[in-house]
């Protein structure tokens, strides 16, 4: 019997590989039931729902009793979407979040993208292996962790953007407000992201100790983080469930 955590999905960072919480998150485990599921048979939604009712405490009867229609959207709906979609993105392209969290996202591709210095910089420490400055297991491990930064901060900067595009929504768009999660729950995940792509980027610069690459990026980090919690001063302090919760032992003692 599984244990859910309501809401959970809502406030992290989308990276099921490294959750302890997987098994408490009715949307993991829905995805699990149908992996190669036909969104196009009444049968997948049937189970979906099904899956939602166990998840939901009181909306079980509710949820079973609806008569699931699969069918193609009209053109009237595909234009009522298009034309809400496009008011959306015309709101979020002059928010300020948007656009440094943008700023941020975009210097940091170009340095993580430019694959000549990261040609040099791996020659460089293949030569100090070559000549016994180092040795090649640490060349090794160095590799390695230069990696799994580079890879977290690429995932972080992407939950940076979805997550102040969230809270933007759930402000605008009621919508979106009632089925995406709390602003300051959203806005948290996206400043514990940039906590952990401050650790990523420290990490790189204790290896590289590139100023004229690296520092930037911290300056736009920290212009963004402060901007963020100006904008939602209370998103620190935001519990998200399971997330910010001490565990049950732990709470009772």
């Amino acid at each position: 019997m599984h244990t859910y955590i309501d809401g959970i999905y809502c406030y992290c960072d989308h990276w099921c590989e490294r959750c302890s919480f997987t098994e408490r998150c009715a949307v993991f485990t829905g995805t699990r039931l149908q992996p190669d599921g036909d969104p196009a048979s009444p049968e997948f939604w049937q189970q979906a729902l099904a899956h939602f009712a166990a998840t939901h405490a009181g909306l079980a009867g509710e949820a079973l009793e609806l008569d699931i229609d699969v069918r193609p959207p009209t053109e009237a709906e595909l234009e009522a979407a298009e034309q809400r979609q496009a008011l959306i993105d015309a709101r979020l392209s002059v928010e300020p979040l948007l656009r440094l969290a943008g700023a941020w996202q975009a210097q940091l591709l170009a340095l993580m993208e430019d694959t000549p210095y990261w040609r040099r910089l791996a020659r460089a420490a293949a030569q100090q292996a070559t000549l016994g400055i180092r040795s090649p297991d640490a060349a090794m491990r160095e590799a390695g962790e230069v990696t799994e930064y580079l890879h977290a901060l690429r995932r972080y900067a992407e939950v940076v953007t979805d997550r102040i595009s969230g809270a933007l929504l759930c402000d605008f768009d009621e919508a979106e407000g009632l089925a995406g999660g709390v602003p300051e729950g959203l806005v948290k995940v996206a400043l514990v992201s940039l906590d952990r792509s401050r650790e990523a980027l420290s990490g790189l610069y204790g290896i590289f100790a590139d100023e004229d690459r690296m520092l930037p990026l911290f300056s736009l980090l920290g212009n963004l983080e402060r901007a963020i919690t100006t904008a939602y001063p209370g998103a620190r302090a935001f519990v998200r469930p399971g997330f910010d919760e001490a565990p049950p032992l732990l709470a009772a003692s």
